[in-house]
C-alpha cells in the first residue's frame, strides 16, 4: 500500500499546481490584493500556532484552488477548518498518535457546517457554489499538502513546547467547564441577551431565528448529547442577536461548536466524568479553535472590513465560551442519571 499512497499522493500534489496554474491564467481575480492578504493573513496566524512555515503554508494555501475559481467569499470559514485539521495532525506526531487519522477528525464538523449552509440556502441566497468548492479542494488537496511536510527533529522540540505553553493557558481556561464558572459565565450570558434584545434595534428577521434550533439539531445528530444541543441553540441565538441575522458567523460557530462538542462526547464515550469529558475538551481543541478563529477574523478584513473581522470574533467567542459554559451550567442543574451515580461512587 506504501507505493500506492505515495503515487495518490503525488497525483494530488501535481493536480493542486495545475489547478493553481490554470486559474491564474484563465481566471482573473477582481481584487487579487485582497486575496493576497487573506492568504498572508492565514498564513501568518497558521505559523503562529503551528511554529511550522511548511505546515503554516499547507493550511493557508489548501483552500486556493477553489477560492480561485469560484471566488473568496469563503476563505475565512474554510481556512478555519483548514487550520484545525493540520493543527491536530501536528499534535497527533507529537503524541506518538495516528496523524493522518488525526488530520480528518474536523472533517464532520465541517460537514455539519456545509449542511446547514445547503439547508439554509432553500431559504436565502447564499454563495453556495463558492462555499462548496472551496470545501471540496481543501479535504482533496489539504492532506497531500501536510504530508508532504518534512518533519525534522528541531521542528518536532519546537512543537512540543508550543503544546507545552497552550495546555499550560488552556488548561486554565478550561476552568469554564467547572460548575462554579459554567454557572457564572451563563447567567451573564442570559444577562447580556436580555440587554441586547431590548437595546439593540436591528434585531434578526423573525424566520432567521429557526436557524439556532438547526444548529441544535445538527449538534445533537453528531454528538448524541442533548444538553450540548441545547446549548448550542442558545449560543446560536445570542450570535444571530449581535450580528443581525444568519451568515456566515453561523457557520464559523457550529464549525467551532462541533469541533469542541465532539471532542468532549468523546470523552465521554471513554468513561470520564461529564466535566471532566468538557475540561478535557477545552484543554485539547481551545488553542486550535481560538487560533483558527483568529485566521477567520484576519482573513475576513480584506473582503468585509473590520465588521466582518467583528461577526467572526463573536461566534469564536460563543463557541468558545458560551457553548461550554451554558452546556456545563445545563449537566450542573440538569444532571444524567449515570452522573449522579458516579458522584457517589466517588
Amino acid at each position: 500500500m506504501a507505493p500506492l499512497f505515495y503515487t495518490l499522493r503525488l497525483l494530488s500534489l501535481l493536480l493542486f499546481a495545475a489547478v493553481i496554474a490554470a486559474a491564474l491564467c484563465f481566471s482573473p481575480q477582481a481584487d487579487p490584493w485582497a486575496l493576497a492578504l487573506a492568504g498572508l493573513g492565514g498564513f501568518v496566524v497558521a505559523l503562529a500556532y503551528l511554529r511550522h512555515a511548511g505546515l503554516a503554508l499547507a493550511a493557508a494555501l489548501a483552500p486556493f484552488p477553489g477560492i480561485l475559481w469560484f471566488g473568496n467569499s469563503a476563505y475565512a470559514l474554510i481556512v478555519a477548518f483548514s487550520l484545525l485539521a493540520t493543527g491536530a495532525y501536528a499534535d497527533a506526531l507529537l503524541k506518538d498518535e495516528d496523524a493522518p487519522i488525526a488530520l480528518a477528525k474536523p472533517f464532520p464538523a465541517l460537514a455539519g457546517a456545509l449542511f446547514f449552509a445547503i439547508f439554509w440556502s432553500l431559504h436565502v441566497a447564499v454563495q453556495l457554489q463558492s462555499l462548496l468548492a472551496t470545501a471540496a479542494a481543501t479535504v482533496l488537496f489539504l492532506p497531500a499538502l501536510v504530508l508532504a511536510v518534512p518533519i525534522d527533529e528541531e521542528a518536532v522540540a519546537r512543537g512540543n513546547r508550543r503544546r507545552e505553553t497552550m495546555l499550560r493557558f488552556f488548561a486554565f481556561a478550561a476552568r469554564i467547564a467547572e460548575p462554579r464558572w459554567s454557572l457564572a459565565l451563563a447567567g451573564a450570558g442570559l444577562v447580556l441577551a436580555v440587554l441586547g434584545y431590548f437595546q439593540i434595534t436591528n434585531q434578526p428577521p423573525l424566520f432567521d431565528w429557526l436557524a439556532a434550533p438547526v444548529v441544535g439539531v445538527i449538534i445533537l445528530a453528531l454528538t448524541r448529547d442533548g444538553r450540548a444541543a441545547f446549548a448550542a441553540t442558545a449560543a446560536a441565538a445570542l450570535v444571530l442577536l449581535f450580528t443581525g441575522g444568519v451568515g456566515g458567523t453561523l457557520m464559523l460557530f457550529l464549525l467551532f461548536a462541533l469541533t469542541l462538542g465532539r471532542a468532549a462526547a468523546l470523552w465521554r464515550r471513554r468513561g470520564d466524568a461529564q466535566t471532566l469529558a468538557w475540561t478535557r475538551a477545552m484543554e485539547g481543541c481551545g488553542a486550535g479553535i481560538a487560533f483558527a478563529g483568529l485566521a477567520a477574523m484576519i482573513a475576513a478584513v480584506p473582503r468585509g472590513g473590520p465588521l466582518a473581522a467583528l461577526h467572526a470574533g463573536i461566534g469564536l467567542a460563543a463557541a468558545l465560551l458560551l457553548f461550554p459554559a451554558f452546556a456545563g451550567a445545563l449537566h450542573a442543574l440538569v444532571p444524567r442519571r449515570g452522573a449522579i451515580k458516579e458522584l457517589y461512587r466517588v
